[in-house]
């Protein structure tokens, strides 16, 4: 027999306080599953019923079957909606996507297709993606969008189109990070990069080359670690 935890989301009104609220569906189910997630693992998204998306509900009145084994990929995971009255209780069945946990770009605000990302449109997250394939965290700053995406929305490789790789020889800013000294240089390019990539860097008025990260379309980070 098929192994299942049941679980019971919010205890306000199951203690009989009334301190309970109503959610969604989505966030009463990831609630549920994220303390039973293995590290590295994470919830992508929640895909409930047609009928059910976006109602709230609740949140003690929503059981929970919690599956034995959580792996990345899609799982169908039941739920139970009772009522407060005698009437039998609602059963449904809602897609959860796992996935791997890693640094991705997640949007800010509102972005619209044809902007420019900027370095403040976006924030680096440690979290679960769907997205066929993520974009390099690294890489946003300085592509351009080719679709609207929400705020909070991790940014795909197909939602955006790539900053022109920089020339041999282009000047850059430079922004060196070393402890507690932070420095602000000019430099130019020994090899050609794209922003997200690796780059050598010599330093104006000196033979010394630093290698750093290009993160936007003409800055490299150098250092950052204590």
């Amino acid at each position: 027999m098929k192994a299942l935890v049941l679980m019971i989301v919010g205890v306000g009104l199951a203690l009989g306080d009334g301190s309970a609220e109503a959610d969604t569906i989505e966030a009463i189910v990831e609630a549920s599953l994220a303390p039973a997630l293995p590290a590295g693992l994470g919830i992508a998204h929640v895909y409930p019923p047609a009928s059910m998306t976006g109602l709230d509900v609740p949140a003690e009145l929503v059981l929970v079957e919690r599956p034995r084994e959580l792996r990345v990929g899609r799982a169908s995971v039941k739920i139970v909606i009772r009522s407060r009255t005698n009437k039998k209780p609602r059963e449904a069945y809602v897609q959860v996507s796992y996935a791997a946990l890693s640094e991705v770009a997640v949007t800010r605000r509102a972005l619209a297709a044809g902007d420019v990302i900027g370095e403040d449109d976006i924030e680096v997250q440690r979290r679960a993606s769907d997205a066929i394939a993520p974009a390099a965290a690294g890489g946003v700053v300085g592509s351009t969008l080719t679709k609207d995406l929400a705020a909070g929305t991790a940014v795909g490789a197909h939602d955006v189109m790539q900053a022109p790789r920089l020339r041999q020889g282009s000047e850059v800013t430079v922004d060196v990070r070393r402890g507690g000294v932070h420095v602000h240089g000019t430099g130019t390019l020994e090899l050609a990069a794209r922003p997200g990539e690796q780059a050598t860097v010599r330093l104006t008025g000196s033979k010394t080359t630093v290698r750093g990260l290009l993160v936007a379309p003409a800055t490299v980070e150098v250092g950052g670690g204590a």
